[in-house]
Order: structure tokens, then C-alpha cells, then sequence
């Protein structure tokens, strides 16, 4: 990063990647929005002073309206959006503390079992942390 002026231009995200019983939740992007109609882990922007774990909580809490575990990072992504900003996506392994999620943010919710994970459209960077969950399958990370 380095230089004041890309911080700026940076954009830290996290996306939860909850599993329960071998499944895990996917988000789809509502229509109208950057990569509209793709699948993602959901999560959002981190705010100043919150921690990743911080941030994920909450954000989970107003998209999908349940509480969630914050566990193992899993992989971070960096690419940049439409907008030029540089976008930094840590992806952390979750799991459901209290409630049942709902789609408050995005068009659909789904849980997708591990062997359809390559099956549905993601996002490009969500597509990258669907191969190192693939690539760990059977892994400590997942048990």
C-alpha cells in the first residue's frame, strides 16, 4: 500500500463463509447493483475502529439478521471495483450463533451443499475463496 494517497483509494471488506452441515450460505446480489444476479458470501464494508470480527458481526446482524461465530480466516482477495477503488475482501469462516438468516440486503439467500459450490455464477472474488474451499475439503478448517 505503502503511499497515504492509495489508502484512500482502498476499500477493506469481509464476507462471511458460513457453513452448517456441510452447506454454505450464499447471498444473491440484487438486480441493478455492480455484478447483479451473482452469488457471494455476504458481509460488508469495515467501518473505522471495528475490528474484521467487529465488522463481519454486524454486518451479518443487518443484512441477514441472525448472529454468527467468527472463526478461521480463510483467504483475501483484492481487485478493483468499477469505481477505481482498490477493494481488499478478507473471507472468514463462520458459523450461526442465534436466528435463522433471511434475505434483508439481496435478492436471494441459499444454502449450497459443497459438492454444487463450482455450480452456481459468484462474483469473481467469492469465486476465488469457493476454490480454497475446494482445495481444503476434508481439512481441519472444515470440521
Amino acid at each position: 500500500m505503502g503511499r497515504d494517497s492509495d489508502m484512500v483509494n482502498v476499500i477493506e471488506v469481509v464476507a462471511a463463509v458460513i457453513v452448517k452441515e456441510n452447506k454454505f450460505l450464499a447471498a444473491k446480489r440484487k438486480p441493478g447493483h455492480y455484478l447483479s444476479d451473482k452469488w457471494e458470501f455476504p458481509g460488508g464494508k469495515i467501518e473505522p475502529g471495528e475490528t474484521r470480527a467487529d465488522a463481519l458481526k454486524r454486518e451479518i446482524k443487518e443484512e441477514l439478521g441472525c448472529d454468527i461465530e467468527v472463526e478461521d480466516h480463510i483467504h483475501t482477495a483484492e481487485y478493483v471495483a468499477v469505481t477505481g477503488k482498490r477493494i481488499v475482501l478478507h473471507f472468514y469462516r463462520c458459523h450461526l450463533r442465534a436466528g435463522l438468516p433471511e434475505p434483508r440486503e439481496h435478492a436471494a439467500i441459499t444454502w449450497v451443499d459443497e459438492s454444487r459450490l463450482t455450480q452456481i455464477p459468484w462474483a469473481p472474488a467469492d469465486f476465488e475463496a469457493v476454490n480454497i474451499i475446494i482445495k481444503n475439503k476434508g481439512k481441519e478448517l472444515w470440521i
